[in-house]
């Protein structure tokens, strides 16, 4: 997975040097400048000088927190990063993982546990632990904060339930694998393996529950980078999980308790991490409606393939699930937020047309993918088809595209 890790770098470092990005131009609106617009049926197309009036600006919210950042946020925020990076560090040291990859118990008789099995335990009560702290920004309080109605890729409400199977999933999987040396003794390697990874992906996870709060004002990057080290993680834990898979070591018990709830949790902490980068740049000032929501289609881009690479490669059709299921409450909560950006005219019709049209097609695309996925799984399993066919009927399917290219 290191393509994941890879797309998500870029996409860190690309929102950085964006928001570096200077000022508009004294008596020049930030909000009104058409950087982009679908305009007679033609991208960055300059909309025509409007008559003398008065501009239209962003009212600000009567109570921003997001403004300033509390004081000594900065030592927080290196806190906080230094801890997840270190974590990384230790769990994903190759010695440590040697460590944990040890199945036997610690003490036979008194302490049956092997030491992975504690691990995920403790990982998993850490962050139960940490999700359970009021005060993250999250809920109502980053509603109010985040009131500005240039947001373009944020979910709607209902998007959140997805969590409601995750975190069953996760208390079930914690305690089954404290039995998994009689559950399910082929699948105990493997859960050896994967302890390491997942225990960073909660560590950071837990990071982010600090972070994601009023304090952080405007430095929303911090949070941003921390669901990224959370998806990474999970990255790791979905690629053994995928192994044994194919391996032949998870029945369909294991399958629902162990890899759904993890499938899960992988696909929508990668969708989290756009959500929250497009909620660095809807408070960054330097940044223009054009700019949030250019930088919100490539968003879409980006979690279409992302979406799609994993699940090609992995065979696993509940990333583009997931996938699907967060781009279409992307697409959905734009109808409410279309209104308020008319009446203050700051963005093109058009070009909110193509943003919630290429979320419902994106969302679709991936929907279709993982019935594609499915299908192609039952006739493997039917023996009408040989693994060898998909890279043939994919040479076939680009061949026209090669000779129109060429």
């Amino acid at each position: 997975m290191r393509n994941i890790s890879l797309c998500l770098a870029i996409l860190l470092v690309a929102g950085c040097a964006v928001a570096t990005l200077p000022h508009a131009s004294p008596g020049q609106s930030p909000d009104r400048i058409p950087l982009l617009g679908v305009c007679g049926g033609r991208w960055g197309r300059t909309a025509p000088t409007p008559p003398p009036a008065p501009e239209v600006v962003e009212t600000p919210s009567p109570a921003q927190p997001l403004s300033l950042a509390s004081p000594y946020a900065n030592l927080r925020a290196l806190a906080i990063l230094s801890a997840a990076a270190g974590s990384w560090a230790v769990l994903r040291a190759p010695n440590v993982r040697e460590w944990f990859d040890d199945v036997r118990p610690l003490q036979p008789k008194y302490f049956p546990l092997a030491r992975h099995q504690v691990l995920i335990l403790l990982a998993w009560l850490t962050n139960k632990i940490a999700v359970r702290i009021p005060g993250r920004s999250d809920g109502k309080s980053w509603k109010d904060a985040m009131s500005s109605p240039v947001r373009f890729f944020t979910p709607s409400a209902y998007a959140f339930a997805i969590w409601a199977p995750i975190f069953l999933g996760e208390f079930l999987l914690t305690f089954y694998q404290l039995a998994s040396n009689r559950l399910a003794p082929a699948l105990q390697p493997y859960l050896a393996r994967l302890a390491p990874p997942l225990a960073q992906a909660l560590a950071a996870q837990s990071l982010w529950c600090v972070a994601f709060r009023p304090w952080v004002g405007r430095m929303q990057f911090v949070p941003s980078a921390l669901l990224a080290m959370t998806a990474v993680g999970l990255s790791r834990v979905h690629t053994v999980l995928r192994e044994a898979v194919a391996a032949g070591a998870m029945r369909p018990w294991d399958y629902l308790i162990v890899h759904l709830p993890l499938s899960l949790h992988f696909g929508w902490i990668t969708c989290a991490t756009l959500v929250n980068l497009n909620g660095w740049f809807a408070v960054a000032p330097t940044l223009r409606t054009g700019d949030k929501l250019g930088l919100a289609l490539a968003s879409i881009n980006v979690a279409v393939t992302l979406g799609s690479q994993v699940t090609l490669a992995s065979g696993d059709p509940v990333i583009a699930l997931v996938v699907a299921w967060a781009l279409y409450a992307v697409a959905h909560d734009l109808a409410p937020s279309r209104s308020l950006l008319r009446k203050n005219k700051l963005v093109d019709d058009d070009a909110l047309d193509c943003l919630e049209i290429s979320a419902r097609v994106s969302a679709f695309l991936q929907a279709g993918l993982a019935g594609a996925v499915m299908v192609w799984k039952v006739l493997l399993k039917a023996g009408v088809v040989v693994p060898g066919d998909a890279k043939r009927l994919m040479a076939v399917a680009m061949g026209p595209v090669k000779t129109l290219l060429g």
